[in-house]
């Protein structure tokens, strides 16, 4: 007994000793060498704008996958306005990113299971929720009041899964509330261009989805800023155009949109 809980302490230690706390590009880490993860740390409310957390990091020539969210990591955020989550990360831990009062596009990578109590609480301007995961999410929390994950979120917010799995989420006792939309095609996965001048056109090809209803394309700046997304039906038909903040764009053929 007094051997186990020796080796277990060792263990305990080791770890300890191993785990570095670094800034690479901007975010905060702990760093474990022994397994080679990392965890995404708090930076005290100064997490701002459109921030993409990588699947992995390297520092000092060693890699680590970033595997976790810490709690509180982005709390009161108020100046992150989107956040991605990668794929590699399985749990979003309590109240992650309660209180980023204007975050409005949140993406979730496909390893994600479960989100925990007020991770995302007070987020009142999130208007767009992708889940790339194939299987429904697990909500923790429920409706716990302050304690439900969204809480203080529209459930006018529009929900985007992928397609063959929609179903699930409409019934679903809690996702179900929200404005459960199919995901385009892993949002258009554009695999050919054509430009046509004489025409002032472009042609795209995408691959078709089983049971997908739309499509969309978002057009993005050189920050990653969503400029505008595009929507077909599934006979690749433009039925609307949703600008963000901008209202006006010029195209390349210089007419305004």
């Amino acid at each position: 007994m007094k051997t186990k809980f020796f080796l277990a302490t060792l263990i305990l230690l080791l770890s300890i000793v191993t785990m570095q706390a670094v800034e690479i590009n901007g975010i905060n880490y702990n760093l474990y060498e022994s397994t080679r993860t990392a965890e995404v740390k708090s930076k005290y409310k100064k997490y701002t704008g459109n921030i993409v957390i990588p699947e992995s990091v390297t520092y000092e020539q060693i890699t680590y996958s970033v595997k976790s969210i810490g709690n509180n990591a982005f709390e009161s955020c108020l100046g992150l306005t989107n956040i991605t989550i990668p794929n590699r990360v399985k749990s979003i831990e309590n109240e992650t990113f309660s209180g980023c009062t204007r975050l409005e596009t949140l993406v979730i990578g496909r390893s994600v299971e479960t989100i925990c109590k007020s991770t995302f609480a007070y987020c009142e301007r999130l208007t767009d929720i992708y889940i790339y995961a194939e299987k429904v999410l697990d909500i923790t929390s429920k409706k716990a009041f302050s304690e439900d994950s969204f809480y203080k979120v529209s459930r006018k917010a529009a929900l985007w899964v992928p397609a063959n799995i929609l179903r699930n989420y409409q019934i679903h006792e809690y996702w179900g509330e929200f404005d459960v939309r199919p995901m385009a095609a892993e949002d258009a996965n554009v695999t050919e261009v054509v430009f046509i001048p004489q025409d002032n056109s472009v042609e795209m090809r995408w691959p078709l989805v089983d049971n997908a209803e739309t499509y969309s394309l978002s057009i993005k700046d050189k920050q990653g800023t969503v400029i505008c997304t595009l929507e077909f039906n599934s006979e690749g038909q433009l039925q609307m155009i949703v600008f963000s903040k901008i209202t006006t764009y010029k195209s390349t053929f210089g007419k305004n949109f």
